[in-house]
């Protein structure tokens, strides 16, 4: 099914006009880009259309750590460890829908849309580890945080995405939303989605 819209992507855009617009979820994605197909005397009322989204994100406080090594390393040098840890989480996505755009709703410049789209989820997770600086063995001169494991983690996730488009003379505005229908990944995590927002423009 994937390949068969994709081709109709092709073959239409080549024989339609096109819509471009900005296009986002607002809670993941804020960024991207999509094309539309609009409707033409001589192709008929259907059209697709073909979105690329983009997001990044962090949580936590990035730590200026030393690497767990030489004057140091934990454990050596008269350095121990103090009990507190700290993480610092980024999250990077990139999503992807295309579909089909149908005829208007009668004269009301609305054209519904459906289609089906895939999300990719990055998330890194920097540890950290506080240590004491002593002298001696005895005196505390201060603390310092040295870098812990890292882990990364993949998610995939299907996504069933639906909404309207309002086209009117060279405006194009979009509402939709983003459904997740099956995530695979190194755990259960659903990447998320919701609603998602166009404008744009006729060419």
């Amino acid at each position: 099914m994937m390949m068969a819209l994709m081709m109709c992507f092709s073959f239409n855009s080549f024989s339609q006009k096109i819509g471009f617009t900005y296009v986002c979820n607002p809670t993941s994605t804020p960024y991207g880009f999509g094309i539309v197909t609009l409707p033409d005397a001589n192709t008929g009322p259907l059209g697709v259309f073909l979105n690329i989204k983009f997001g990044s994100s962090s949580s936590g406080d990035y730590r200026d750590a030393y690497d767990n090594s030489g004057v140091y390393q934990i454990g050596t040098w008269g350095n121990f460890k103090t009990g507190r840890q700290d993480s610092y989480i980024e999250s990077n996505i990139t999503a992807f829908d295309f579909g089909l755009r149908f005829k208007q709703i009668k004269n009301t410049g609305l054209y519904p849309f459906a289609g089906i789209g895939i999300s990719n989820e990055s998330v890194t997770i920097n540890n950290y580890i506080e240590a004491e600086d002593v002298s001696s063995g005895y005196n505390v001169l201060g603390y310092y945080w040295v870098k812990g494991t890292v882990t990364t983690k993949k998610y995939n996730q299907g996504n069933i995405c639906f909404g309207t488009y309002y086209i009117r003379k060279s405006l194009i505005l979009g509402l939709g939303y983003n459904l997740p229908w099956r995530t695979n990944g190194d755990d259960s995590k659903s990447i998320k989605t919701g609603a998602q927002l166009s404008v744009g423009f006729c060419f």
